[in-house]
């Protein structure tokens, strides 16, 4: 198969709650991928009962990971995260 090539802003964004987008990517077989985009204080939730792990790279800015009342962990630009199936808390 030929390779795909997509430049992710030309990607047409879907709502994710308030202050997030989700753009859907060209993906490997078996596999999903997106582009997050999240607003300060927007979150992004848990991992939902079909996650099969999940892998991010924090591309700008960081993200937070933990509730705001606990420890939280922060996470600069250039950080990979790789999370067990179900295994994906809230990030923000």
């Amino acid at each position: 198969p030929a390779l795909r090539a997509v430049v992710a802003d030309t990607v047409e964004p879907v709502a994710i709650g308030a202050g997030g987008e989700r753009r859907p990517l060209p993906a490997a077989p078996g596999a999903r991928a997106w582009r997050i985009d999240l607003a300060p204080g927007a979150v992004w939730p848990g991992a939902g009962p079909d996650d099969t792990g999940t892998t991010c790279v924090v591309l700008e800015g960081e993200v937070l990971e933990g509730e705001p009342t606990a420890a939280v962990a922060r996470h600069r630009a250039g950080t990979v995260l790789v999370f067990p199936p179900g295994g994906r808390p809230p990030l923000r």
